[in-house]
């Protein structure tokens, strides 16, 4: 071999490398060598853009989550499953499917919990087996475009790379999942409110709804569209613009829990109240709203006060206006309720829901003077309303959803004025209501002084209540209203509601020894305090100069009495 050759060629090689050896057969790819298999779908393709969907010309308000962060926060699927802390764009096809199939499938308290391709809902499983099923079913083959297969159904259930949550909530507007009181969750929300028509005119059945709304339920008899339509932007309180705007917020901010509840009162039958509520189930979505009773309200187990964001009890009578009253307040105005369920005790709930109720009864709830959680309309009753709402009824359920979609339109515009709905719009119902029902001892007992001299968690002894209350009484109340016995009947009455503890001993600071109550608020959920703790109303708080001066006096006075 010529040496020189040799030497030019081993420099060369040093230079460039080693030369590829020709061959008619391409080197075998190792594992190590073997590039990872690339999806060719987009990286944000996203499966459920079909569940969101809205029909051509139509659109929906944009959700949010309302509910404070520091009582339910959304939670990222990165901090529940490691498929979503990988980069996406570096996923293999088979991690892809895995990824997706955990937002799809979760275990809570043991069971399995997937979503449903034709509406979102999560549904109840039992066993792993119809979990698969409906998987295939639902979301298998080329029912989306990752085109998942059997095998990789039994892969990822095999492997347990679901979700496992410790608790279920309900919360419009957060996502799959939450957090609330420290527990992972399973937001079982799923149906967004409905669409409307885009820059569409408003149809005559849309204008009917509103004139029924307006001239049946508000008890307006004047105007026409355009004046309703500028009371719902004017400046001026108006019961128009309170109505418009709370409807507003039930339709743009589901899971958003307003101060007040909403009353349709009149003893006159079809002037369109449950042609109102049942449109109202329309408008935030019907899985969203749940019909209660009044014996579901009143009774003791109070988990139906899940899962919805409106609660409506049409045609209500509660046999105790005081009680329903009282259960009004823990439930409206609070970021967190308790419910009660049957051989589970008492839970808490996020505050995402409102209420609304009708009844024929002019006085349905015990209401205090300064009372600002409920708004009261009186409906007309007139043959023109009834005339009104039958029309509405005529136009048959698809007209029917047509001319809610139409109003909807017009609520989606609407800036909401929260100064507007945090409190009750007051109305001549809702003061003769008050004038009428209010009781002389609940007026005492409500009232601005009594409440500053014995706040929540004091102790009032029971003989200085019963005579503040008769001292006020007689230029108040009427003359068997007056009295320490009709106080003390009154005082058991606030012990069963839990206004007041029941009837202790205490132990003062000048070892005298008094029976009286420890003043609650039945709307907290904080526990009651122990009354030994409790400090005495400002009223007895005396010094210990004092002390000793009156014991003097009562020494003097008992030295007096045996002297005579």
């Amino acid at each position: 071999m010529n040496t020189h050759l040799t030497t030019f060629n081993a420099d060369l090689t040093e230079l460039e490398g080693p030369r590829p050896r020709a061959t008619l057969f391409k080197p075998r790819k190792t594992k190590q060598t073997r590039k990872a298999k690339k999806s060719r779908v987009s990286t944000d393709y996203d499966p459920f853009k079909e569940l969101r969907a809205v029909p051509e010309g139509y659109q929906r308000p944009e959700q949010r989550c309302w509910v404070p962060n520091d009582v339910a926060r959304p939670v990222l699927r990165s901090e529940l499953s490691p498929l979503w802390r990988e980069d996406i764009t570096k996923m293999g096809t088979g991690d892809r499917k895995h990824r997706f199939l955990a937002s799809v499938v979760a275990v809570v308290n043991g069971d399995f919990f997937v979503r449903r391709r034709s509406n979102g809902q999560w549904t109840i499983k039992k066993k792993a087996a119809e979990v698969k099923n409906i998987l295939w079913n639902e979301w298998g083959g080329d029912q989306t475009m990752l085109n998942i297969r059997r095998d990789t159904i039994d892969t990822f259930m095999s492997q347990t790379a679901y979700v496992v949550l410790d608790g279920l909530a309900y919360v419009p507007g957060a996502g799959c999942f939450v957090e609330f009181n420290g527990r992972k969750c399973l937001n079982t929300h799923y149906q967004p409110p409905l669409a409307h028509p885009v820059d569409a005119d408003i149809s005559d059945d849309t204008r009917l709804l509103i004139e029924m709304i307006v001239k049946n339920l508000l008890g307006e008899t004047d105007g026409e569209l355009h004046d309703w339509l500028d009371a719902i932007e004017g400046e001026k309180p108006s019961s128009i613009k309170w109505m418009f705007h709370y409807l507003a917020s039930l339709y743009q901010r589901p899971g958003k829990a307003l101060p007040v509840a909403l009353w349709l009162i009149g003893p006159a039958q079809g002037v369109g109240k449950g042609l109102f509520t049942s449109g109202l189930q329309m408008l935030v979505g019907r899985v969203n709203a749940k019909s209660a009773s009044a014996e579901e309200f009143k009774g003791e187990w109070t988990d139906f006060l899940t899962d919805a964001s409106l609660f409506i009890l049409d045609e209500v009578d509660f046999s105790s206006r005081k009680e329903a009253n009282s259960k009004l307040k823990r439930l409206i105005g609070n970021e967190v309720i308790s419910a009660r369920k049957r051989h589970v005790g008492e839970f808490q709930l996020p505050a995402v829901a409102n209420f609304v109720f009708t009844t024929n009864n002019v006085r349905p709830i015990a209401l205090d003077r300064d009372d600002r959680r409920n708004t009261f309309f009186e409906t007309n009753g007139g043959a023109a309303s009834k005339d009104r709402a039958k029309q509405f009824y005529q136009l048959g359920h698809a007209r029917r959803q047509s001319a809610w979609a139409g109003l909807a339109m017009i609520l989606n515009m609407i800036s909401i004025d929260d100064r507007v709905l945090d409190r009750a719009f007051q109305t001549d119902i809702k003061t003769r209501m008050v004038e009428a029902g209010l009781d002389p001892f609940d007026e005492w007992f409500h009232s601005e002084n009594i409440q500053n001299a014995w706040q929540v968690n004091e102790f009032a002894p029971g003989e200085w209540i019963k005579g503040r209350y008769v001292s006020w009484a007689k230029e108040n109340a009427y003359r068997g209203c007056a009295t320490s016995s009709y106080a003390q009947t009154k005082i058991d009455e606030l012990v069963s509601e839990g206004f007041l503890s029941k009837q202790q001993r205490k132990y003062l600071r000048d070892e005298g020894k008094v029976r009286g109550y420890v003043r609650y608020d039945p709307s907290s959920n904080a526990d009651h305090p122990n009354a030994a703790d409790c400090e005495v109303i400002k009223a007895r708080r005396i010094s210990e100069g004092l002390a000793n001066t009156r014991r003097k006096i009562k020494a003097n006075e008992q030295r007096t009495k045996v002297a005579k």
